[in-house]
């Protein structure tokens, strides 16, 4: 009876192992290409900040200023990839036990920053407030 018990608890250890695996492998290697800072210069025109960021989450005007929020993750694509190569090794290494530690550290290393840009009347950026997340 002893060894039908334990040989259900490793088959169960090995579907809930199986079925971790991949995820910070997966968040590592989904990353977005960040954007230029280049785009968001000063005295730049709002409509190719859109074009190159895309719509902002929110738009508020106050007086003759236009101001909009973006949410963008800051993180680089190269060392996404790289982060996503060495956690397939530890997963494979680590029998998927990796994932136990790489998934909430991919989810720490990749913070969001709240940006918010200010336009003056001629719809020329003015001002960047960053706010990390």
């Amino acid at each position: 009876m002893m060894i039908k018990s334990s040989k259900i608890m490793i088959l169960c250890l090995l579907v809930l192992t199986l079925g971790l695996t991949g995820c910070s492998v997966q968040m590592a290697g989904s990353i977005k290409d960040p954007y230029e800072n280049s785009t968001m210069a000063y005295g730049r025109d709002r409509s190719f900040v859109i074009s190159q960021i895309g719509q902002p989450i929110k738009t508020d005007m106050k007086g003759d200023s236009v101001f909009d929020m973006y949410r963008i993750k800051r993180n680089s694509r190269g060392w996404g990839y790289f982060r996503a190569v060495v956690y397939s090794f530890l997963d494979v290494g680590t029998f998927g036990l990796w994932e136990l530690i790489g998934t909430p550290l991919e989810r720490f290393i990749q913070t969001d920053e709240e940006v918010t840009i200010e336009y003056d009347q001629n719809q020329k950026i003015r001002q960047i407030h960053y706010l990390q997340i």
